[in-house]
């Protein structure tokens, strides 16, 4: 629908996949579908997620790495999220590289990930000899904490750089250096603040959340909760977050979650 409009008729295509491995699952960033078989593809992905096996795995990658066009990337590899002990975890990511691993292109380092993790992160690259690219997991307002330079002028150029040279430059922008918690709870405000210059519908965080109900209608939190009716402690949250936004209290925040911790490693 976006490439409808002729300024965006060369927007990428791309997806994050969760692939289940073993005891764990992992992300790979699907980049630059081509856009006459990105539907039919998505249905594939899907139903290997629903029923994972690892023989049809490696031929879904192999399909994908088939386009020269299509960037696969292994996003945040050493996050622990399904929290199996980093032992198992970095057991399960070894084999999944072993059997996939000559599809990849890249590895991701993410600006929401801590430094101690993102130079792991470059580290497994050198050693198994991938490039690694940048990625955020924002889910806010934020822009993205690490960035890419390319002297591509579109974005198979850039995929080609990655794929073919093997060559990526990254940018660590100043705000990397702030506290994640801090970044995290910046994002929480703006996931749940009123937005009053949207359009009706989509100004309050009720209006943006939606419920399915057993006959697969979806009801927005706000249809299901008429002024004065939410469950007190969503208002509790809605009051926190305003709070939050006054610029004293928001100082303090800051100042309280930016103190280190033992083990913290800083840039």
């Amino acid at each position: 629908m976006l490439r409808v409009l002729p300024r965006f008729q060369n927007t990428p295509l791309s997806v994050e996949w969760t692939v289940p491995f073993g005891p764990t699952f992992f992300h790979i960033g699907v980049h630059n579908l081509p856009p006459e078989e990105a539907a039919d593809i998505m249905k594939r992905l899907q139903a290997l997620t629903a029923h994972p096996n690892p023989a049809r795995l490696k031929e879904r990658l192999a399909e994908l790495h088939s386009c020269k066009h299509v960037l696969l990337v292994l996003n945040h590899p050493l996050w622990d999220e399904n929290q199996i002990g980093m032992t198992e975890h970095e057991r399960a990511l070894g084999q999944f590289l072993s059997l996939a691993g000559d599809c990849l292109h890249a590895l991701e380092v993410n600006g929401l990930r801590s430094w101690r993790e993102n130079y792991g992160v470059m580290r497994l690259g050198s050693l198994a000899g991938y490039p690694v690219v940048s990625g955020g997991d924002r889910h806010g307002c934020e822009p993205n904490a690490i960035l890419n330079l390319t002297a591509g002028k579109t974005f198979p150029e850039f995929v080609k750089e990655i794929r073919a040279e093997r060559r990526s430059q990254l940018v660590f922008m100043p705000q990397y250096r702030q506290s994640l918690k801090w970044r995290t709870m910046q994002t929480v405000v703006d996931v749940l603040r009123d937005y009053p210059a949207s359009f009706d519908g989509r100004r309050a965080w009720t209006d943006r959340v939606f419920y399915r109900q057993t006959t697969g209608e979806h009801v927005s939190l706000t249809a299901l909760w008429p002024k004065g009716n939410a469950p007190k402690i969503f208002a509790a949250v809605t009051n926190a977050v305003r709070l939050v936004q006054w610029r004293t209290v928001r100082s303090a925040m800051k100042t309280l979650l930016s103190l280190p911790r033992e083990g913290e490693v800083a840039i």
